[in-house]
């Protein structure tokens, strides 16, 4: 079983080094280096040096590490990844798969900004749960790159955190372990759900990836998107009313820790949002949350729908969401 862990943000030790050293070589010698927290008149006077930038972390030949690679790297600190044992014992009695990917593709990370991203599966995780809602496996697999030659720098930086080398170093085959998922997809009960958040991302990652025979078992299990904005009404009433601003002005559905927090979720979850397993777990919160509240019908993801017609006017655009979002 995989263990799941909450970790706060924080800076590495080598940035906590180096940003002394910076300051001290652009800061004007009537200023300490000890007293650079940013007061007004201490920004001004770096400001008025001639070729000298008030931000250090931009010097040229400095690059701090990322959010998500600072986080990968303390995530690895007290996790693994699982690796692929061929011939294991599956779980059979299961209901839901609840499953998140990172792929290459920088792009592939946005749920709806393009319809056909090319990106591939580089991390998998999955958890399955019986009609109790127990947990039974929870696996998180690193794939060596299969489908792509080298891992979008964006996506290593923004994405997930995850460079070539280290799929290349730690990753497991990845037709094994989508041929382990698939197999267990094979297994899903007619009345059980496959659920992602941004489940329209995760079909084209995974059309991607698959082979044609793997396809036909993925296509044909049902599945649920925890992302899709019409289930959105549900939310507690006060959650609404106080973020009726964001509601009113997203574009598509709610992004994963903050929908996480909507519902009463753990907010330190949020922060690892560039882990997979993390999202799985935050995942099946929220689902966890709707399937109380929402119609078996409500929960069933449909990859073609019916296209409708926008108001033309904001005023009307602004009531359309209004009533569908119950705000």
């Amino acid at each position: 079983m995989l263990a799941l862990h909450n970790h706060n943000i924080i800076c590495n030790s080598g940035s906590a080094i180096l940003v002394p050293l910076l300051y001290q070589q652009i800061l004007p010698p009537n200023m300490s280096s000890n007293n650079v927290d940013a007061k007004e008149d201490d920004t001004k006077s770096i400001a008025a040096v001639p070729n000298r930038s008030p931000f250090p972390m931009r010097l040229k030949g400095f690059i701090r590490p990322s959010q998500a690679q600072t986080l990968r790297k303390k995530w690895q600190g007290n996790n693994q990844w699982d690796k692929y044992t061929e011939g294991r014992d599956l779980p059979s009695s299961f209901k839901y798969v609840v499953v998140h990917t990172k792929s290459h593709q920088w792009l592939s990370s946005l749920p709806n900004l393009h319809d056909r991203p090319s990106g591939c599966i580089v991390e998998i995780a999955w958890m399955l749960f019986d009609e109790k809602d127990n947990c039974i496996e929870s696996k998180q697999y690193l794939l060596k790159p299969q489908g792509y030659d080298k891992i979008d720098q964006k996506a290593t930086t923004d994405s997930h955190g995850i460079t070539t080398e280290l799929a290349n170093k730690l990753g497991s085959d990845a037709n094994s372990v989508l041929s382990e998922f698939i197999t267990i997809l094979e297994k899903l009960p007619q009345d059980g759900l496959i659920v992602a958040h941004g489940m329209k991302r995760e079909n084209v990652i995974f059309e991607n990836s698959l082979n044609s025979e793997q396809l036909i078992v993925w296509k044909a299990v049902p599945k649920c998107d925890t992302y899709e904005d019409s289930l959105v009404k549900y939310l507690p009433d006060d959650i609404k009313k106080k973020n009726k601003s964001h509601l009113e002005n997203m574009k598509f559905g709610v992004h994963i820790s903050r929908l996480h927090d909507y519902i009463g979720g753990d907010q330190k979850t949020g922060i690892d949002v560039y882990i997979a397993s993390v999202c799985v777990q935050m995942t099946w919160n929220i689902y966890s949350y709707y399937k109380l509240h929402a119609s078996d019908a409500e929960l069933r993801w449909q990859q073609y729908k019916p296209k409708r017609m926008l108001p033309s006017s904001y005023g009307a655009q602004l009531r359309a969401k209004r009533m569908k979002y119950g705000l």
